[in-house]
């Protein structure tokens, strides 16, 4: 009975078909983190329109790459397999670059800043809506001024 032989496949292998069907959802159905935008600056419709359409092409094109090479018709690391995951590629900067042009800059900072009075925050010396510490070692100061208030008798 002849043997079939399976043909050699990596976990990345594994990971694009995934992240295919991943777009392909999002671009069918319509739900996903990729879609939401809150300030874009089109109408919501016609954003989340475009990302489907972007999603879906990527998608299309990442899960026939994984199948393709998963099934052995095409080898890992041949010219038509770097094409077909530069064209996805291609597509996913695409659908980022399309997110990042299409997202009201100045409408996102004045809602974090609204967000940020709202909280009773006052960043004043820090941007608006950051959520970084202002002093990432303010607690050694602290105890070196009790260490030193201990030894010279300074109480506070």
């Amino acid at each position: 009975m002849p043997q079939m032989e399976l043909p050699e496949i990596d976990v990345f292998s594994l990971f694009i078909p995934a992240a295919g069907l991943y777009l392909l959802w999002i671009a069918i159905f319509g739900k996903g983190k990729l879609l939401q935008n809150e300030h874009p600056k089109c109408s919501s419709e016609k954003y989340r329109f475009w990302m489907r359409i972007l999603a879906a092409v990527s998608g299309l094109l990442l899960l026939v790459k994984g199948v393709l090479e998963i099934f052995g018709v095409v080898k890992v690391g041949t010219f038509l397999s770097g094409f077909l995951w530069v064209l996805g590629l291609i597509a996913l900067i695409g659908m980022m670059a399309f997110s990042v042009v299409m997202t009201d800059r100045q409408k996102a900072r004045e809602a974090a800043e609204e967000e940020a009075k709202k909280r009773g925050s006052s960043g004043s010396s820090r941007q608006a809506g950051s959520r970084m510490p202002e002093d990432a070692f303010s607690f050694g100061r602290e105890e070196a001024t009790a260490k030193t208030n201990e030894h010279t008798g300074d109480a506070k």
